[in-house]
């Protein structure tokens, strides 16, 4: 298994495990803190990010200076509203503009903005990656933090300080190598990732501080800065909540397939996890329940509830009849010939909807022409599909295909078929097959795809 570009996310897991039963990594502290979770979540987004085509421009490199300007002007701003933060909220919501759809015409966040006005209580929405609050929902009860953190300063001598985290980068580095993985430039990458978990651990303190809640809302808790803000909470015995975001089954290493747990648990990681189905409960459940510290609880999806509920309105948009929607995920190949033969083959009887997922944007315009190119732009909504509300879409979808997306999930909440179309989808969707509406195909025969769609259409 030498180079870490022909691991599977299974190879991967399998390692992750072997090295917690193998070594004594699960009991190493750092600062006060189990530091193995961080260092465990920064090699797996480290190894699975590289399968992940990534098109964004880094700003950084091209302007340096403009970005500290910008830097500096959203801080200022951000230093105002932290100045007007009142004490003891009730909940602390933890966001960022990708959790944000346009609904009636406002930035709203799908997670949490239906949550924060169910409760009676003060709350508070942290927003993560914005500068602006610019058509934002209620942008009142929203302060933008993440200007603030990058200008926080450690109060730490920086040589010790590096020291003490490169100890255990260093024999962690060791043991991969022992069990033949190479990584070029693992230490700096890590020790970077780390330095930024240390970063917000010492801004949160004293954001936490300031505020007092109760507890703590978040969703993908395995960011630096959430990490951070899971340490400081844990210092203050404030409940922090990790809320199902999309899938989460034993491959996806933030929540499943995790060994040696110590009974009073992880500082780093969330001390509740709020579900969207059982059988994501259950995979964390399968570590969690050995601990006084984590549990997994099963709460469904508000945002899918709300809408079945009927309480959201929808936007008056005339969907076509015979919708098949695809969701796309920024992997090296979103559209492989046989999807687009197969699109080719049908797209007279029925109408493709390419909806992308939130980190495609930079890869529209590629993706445009690659349809272009085989004479589909045409043949498909990607416009539409990408801008409408994915539980409105849904209610007038015939059948949706994935490779692994969480849309699976909301499809089958919904009732609408699913076919899955990647091995990594069939692992996370196990417990769904043999269920109604949740079937798989990887093969790369457009006709077999074909007649599980008609299979689908034609009920």
């Amino acid at each position: 298994m030498k180079g870490f570009m022909i691991l599977s996310r299974s190879d991967l897991r399998d390692l992750i495990n072997k090295i917690e039963n193998d070594y004594s990594v699960t009991e190493w502290k750092h600062n006060g803190y189990y530091i193995w979770p961080v260092l465990r979540i920064q090699l797996y987004l480290m190894l699975t990010k590289k399968d992940e085509k990534d098109n964004r421009v880094n700003a950084a490199k091209k302007n340096r200076l403009k970005n500290v300007f910008e830097l500096i002007r959203g801080a200022s701003v951000s230093v105002v509203d932290y100045l007007k933060l009142e004490r003891n909220y009730e909940s602390i919501y933890c966001g960022a503009p990708s959790h944000r759809v346009n609904y009636q015409g406002l930035c709203y966040n799908r997670y949490f903005d239906y949550l924060m006005d169910k409760e009676s209580a003060k709350t508070l929405l942290m927003e993560r990656n914005a500068r602006t609050k610019a058509g934002y929902y209620k942008p009142g009860r929203v302060i933008l933090i993440s200007d603030l953190l990058k200008c926080h300063r450690l109060d730490l001598k920086a040589g010790d300080f590096v020291g003490r985290i490169n100890k255990y980068v260093k024999r962690f580095e060791e043991i991969i190598k022992k069990e033949n993985l190479e990584i070029s430039n693992y230490a700096s990458q890590a020790t970077r990732y780390i330095s930024n978990v240390e970063r917000a651990v010492s801004f949160f303190k004293k954001f936490l501080q300031k505020t007092n809640p109760e507890k703590v809302y978040e969703l993908c808790y395995y960011s630096t800065s959430l990490l951070g803000l899971n340490i400081a909470a844990d210092q203050f015995d404030i409940k922090t909540i990790d809320v199902q975001h999309g899938p989460q089954g034993e491959q996806h290493l933030a929540y499943g397939s995790w060994h040696s747990v110590p009974k009073e648990g992880y500082e780093a990681i969330p001390d509740e996890f709020h579900t969207w189905d059982k059988s994501s409960e259950n995979t964390i459940r399968n570590w969690t329940d050995t601990t006084q510290k984590h549990t997994a609880k099963c709460k469904g999806n508000p945002w899918v509830e709300g809408w079945k509920r009927g309480e959201f309105s929808s936007s008056g948009y005339q969907y076509p009849e015979n919708l098949v929607l695809y969701t796309l995920q920024p992997v090296k190949n979103p559209l492989e010939g046989y999807l687009l033969e197969t699109i080719k083959k049908t797209s007279n009887k029925w109408n493709w909807w390419l909806r992308i997922h939130p980190r495609q944007k930079g890869e529209l315009d590629s993706l445009k022409n690659k349809l272009h190119e085989h004479k589909l732009l045409e043949a498909v909504n990607i416009d539409d599909a990408s801008e409408l509300l994915l539980p409105e879409i849904l209610l007038n979808t015939k059948v949706h295909l994935t490779k692994f997306s969480g849309c699976a999930i909301e499809a089958y909440q919904f009732g609408i078929p699913t076919i899955i179309l990647d091995e990594i989808g069939e692992e996370v969707f196990k417990d769904y097959f043999g269920k109604e509406n949740m079937s798989s195909y990887t093969g790369e025969k457009s006709d077999i795809l074909i007649q599980k769609l008609i299979t689908y259409i034609s009920n």
